[in-house]
């Protein structure tokens, strides 16, 4: 909470929801304020769903991306949770993101609402990008969520292959 430059008779709350898919609400008791002449404040309250939000996270190690969903991501054209073959379709359309049909797209089995991709990039020369638009995912109530991006230069990648025909 800051005050606002402006006006410091007002504050400035920016939310941090202990469980993201429940609305936040900000509550000021009637009497838990004063004013210079010690008479006790009246109390408001205000309720606020807030968007679905997503991060994006870049593990070089793996090398594979993780997006974390707020809650379960809801597609708008079906009306149903994403599957990974749709998070897959979704991060790939885009050729800038140069990601190829190789990549992997799979969801963690202790939570529904992080997905792990293992990027296979189109051109190996270049920088993959793994992004979920705003707006391309719901919450349950229809709230159309925020998007998120991530940048990477992959690390290069050698195959060794044996041939036991040609020793």
């Amino acid at each position: 909470m800051t005050v606002d430059p402006q006006d410091p008779t007002k504050f400035i709350v920016t939310p941090v929801p202990t469980d993201p898919s429940k609305d936040v609400t900000v509550d000021i008791p009637t009497g838990s304020y004063e004013d210079k002449g010690g008479n006790p404040g009246e109390g408001d309250k205000e309720t606020a769903d807030l968007p679905p939000t997503v991060e994006i996270t870049y593990d070089p190690t793996g090398p594979t991306f993780t997006i974390d969903f707020t809650e379960e991501p809801i597609n708008p054209d079906t009306g149903k949770p994403f599957t990974e073959k749709e998070i897959k379709d979704l991060i790939t359309s885009d050729p800038k993101n140069n990601l190829g049909p190789d990549t992997t797209v799979t969801v963690d089995p202790q939570n529904p609402t992080k997905f792990i991709v293992t990027p296979v990039p189109t051109d190996p020369s270049k920088d993959v990008t793994v992004e979920i638009p705003t707006g391309s995912y719901e919450d349950k109530g229809g709230n159309p969520g925020e998007g998120d991006k991530e940048t990477a230069d992959l690390p290069p990648t050698v195959e060794i292959t044996y041939d036991p025909v040609h020793d």
